[in-house]
């Protein structure tokens, strides 16, 4: 397996015409997690109330009497002292359509969950400020649930998972990559995660980083083995500002290869992110 092959395009796109493009976050066309918590928390807070909505199809239904974050999803209390609890994983897509939020969940019965803002008019609703509000929340609440899906929930409370909870989660991935440690030659990599690369590739070439890092978690999902997207994840993280994401997504990477040439720069990379995690959480 040649890896660095494989990854170093990723510290620069290489463009048609052998012309290079430096990543940088502010180009990025998707949110970052902590971005996304921005756009989630005001609108839990009040938004809900204010607008006077209610949920309309769900297991349970109800005015919306407020909403808070939890590790992995939203808490929803309803009318009628009813709560409901909202995962992230188990939403395959959210979408605004009109005044209403839906939220496709294949596992339920009744196919999710709808909330209806139902104090507004359509027409009167896109002439008031909170319908732009309204339009930010749909993909604020897909890069959580991409996350969710990708084996990464981020806890908008907290900015990550817990310290005890990525420490066993780093013990357990080293345990389980044991065999694929001591295993000579690699084995090649599947299709569907040279499908997950050849995307990410073109998301890059796009500018479009948050997709492209997006498109690396889906491929170490599907084989956690995957070094180089291990590798680009945490590259891109990093441009994005999600600092606490890069610094976990490069341990992973020393994990599978501690005897990698350029490990050094990686762990010095684990140690940069880590304090600016920490000065970012303190703002």
């Amino acid at each position: 397996m040649q890896i660095r092959t494989i990854y170093v395009i990723f510290i620069v796109a290489v463009l048609a015409g052998g012309s290079r493009v430096t990543l940088h976050a502010q180009s990025a066309t998707a949110l970052s997690d902590s971005d996304a918590c921005s756009v989630i928390l005001p609108l839990l807070s009040s938004y809900f109330v204010q607008s006077d909505a209610e949920i309309t199809r769900g297991p349970r239904g109800g005015k919306i009497l407020g909403a808070e974050p939890t590790p992995t999803g939203i808490h929803f209390r309803l009318s009628g002292r009813q709560e409901l609890e909202l995962d992230y994983k188990d939403v395959s897509t959210v979408r605004s359509d009109g005044t209403l939020l839906v939220f496709d969940i294949p596992t339920q019965k009744n196919g999710g969950i709808t909330i209806d803002f139902v104090g507004f008019h359509a027409s009167f609703w896109r002439s008031r400020p909170g319908y732009e509000v309204h339009e930010r929340f749909a993909p604020a609440f897909t890069k959580l649930v991409s996350d969710a899906h990708a084996g990464y929930p981020y806890d908008c409370h907290s900015g990550s998972i817990t310290a005890a909870d990525t420490a066993k989660e780093l013990a357990d991935f080293e345990q389980k990559t044991a065999a694929w440690r001591a295993t000579n030659p690699k084995p090649p990599v599947s299709d569907e995660v040279t499908k997950r690369r050849l995307l990410a590739e073109d998301a890059v070439q796009q500018k479009n980083f948050g997709a492209a890092v997006d498109y690396y978690r889906v491929g170490i999902t599907i084989d956690p083995t995957w070094a180089p997207g291990w590798y680009n994840s945490a590259l891109i993280s990093a441009e994005l500002k999600n600092y606490s994401a890069a610094a976990l997504y490069m341990k992973h990477y020393l994990i599978l290869l501690p005897e990698a040439s350029d490990a050094a720069a990686a762990k010095e990379r684990v140690l940069l992110w880590e304090a600016k995690a920490e000065e970012a959480s303190r703002k």
